[in-house]
């Protein structure tokens, strides 16, 4: 038995002595349960026991850090092998259209700026797989074009009716709540009853996805247009960068609001 184990045994004792203290119904039976408690703490050296959990604490820390090293690298190998983009940036990494970030063991995905998961994995291989896993259901749970610009359409144009805008351009936030009311409105459930129950289940990161599907196949749908632009020197807010899918390495684009015109 190691000294861990052996200190361990004699802590589980002292805790087995003091609930028999704390259960004692007579001072008596307290005096007597008490006077066990006192002579289990004698025989246990509370400065070896500290220094054990502290240099055990210490080894168990070096452990997880090489663990995380471990998993990072492994990561990379296993997208290199696989022929995914990514790059190292900094703490983070760059892995296909996502930012990935660690914290302790929890992997953090972001795409656009905006977390779409987050899980404890320290097997690189495993994180891959989860990684594409997370592009392919926001592949999968897409909008097809024409639904997608005939909801931004609307949404972007209520958004506006409601704080109108000089040069035509709405932020984000406000063209999504306006987008999930236009998805809502569509389904006859919600618009009998209004319920909070039919609203769509559509996320922000899946709206930021959809808009960067759009924006790669080209700006314009019919006579109209989508048009974007990143925040003014001014405008001290929230932006999104939304990838360039046909080329990983190329910068993007910074989006804080969008108009919709008719094509000149």
């Amino acid at each position: 038995m190691n000294e861990f184990d052996n200190l361990t045994k004699k802590m589980n004792a002292l805790a087995n002595d003091m609930t028999a203290a704390s259960k004692a119904k007579t001072f008596l039976e307290q005096a007597v349960e008490l006077q066990k408690v006192l002579k289990t703490a004698r025989e246990i050296n509370w400065e070896n026991l500290m220094h054990l959990l502290e240099e055990t604490h210490k080894t168990a820390k070096a452990n997880i850090d090489q663990q995380l090293q471990d998993r990072r690298r492994k990561l990379l190998e296993s997208l290199k092998s696989k022929g995914i983009y990514y790059r190292m940036d900094g703490d983070a990494d760059v892995v296909d259209v996502f930012k990935v970030r660690y914290k302790g063991a929890t992997t953090i995905i972001e795409f656009a700026g905006v977390e779409v998961e987050s899980f404890d994995e320290l097997d690189g291989e495993k994180l891959a797989n989860e990684i594409m896993a997370t592009r392919n259901r926001l592949e999968k749970s897409g909008l097809d074009r024409t639904t997608f610009f005939k909801l931004i359409k609307n949404a972007i144009q209520n958004a506006n009716a409601k704080k109108l805008s000089n040069d035509g351009y709405m932020e984000l936030d406000p063209i999504y709540r306006e987008f999930l009311f236009e998805q809502a409105w569509a389904k006859p459930s919600f618009a009998k009853s209004g319920s909070s129950k039919y609203f769509p289940d559509y996320s922000f990161y899946q709206f930021l996805w959809d808009l960067t599907v759009f924006f790669n196949g080209g700006p314009s749908e019919g006579e109209f247009r989508l048009s974007g632009r990143p925040p003014s020197m001014s405008e001290r807010t929230k932006a999104y960068k939304l990838p360039n899918l046909k080329n990983l390495q190329a910068p993007g684009e910074v989006m804080h609001k969008l108009r919709i015109q008719k094509r000149s």
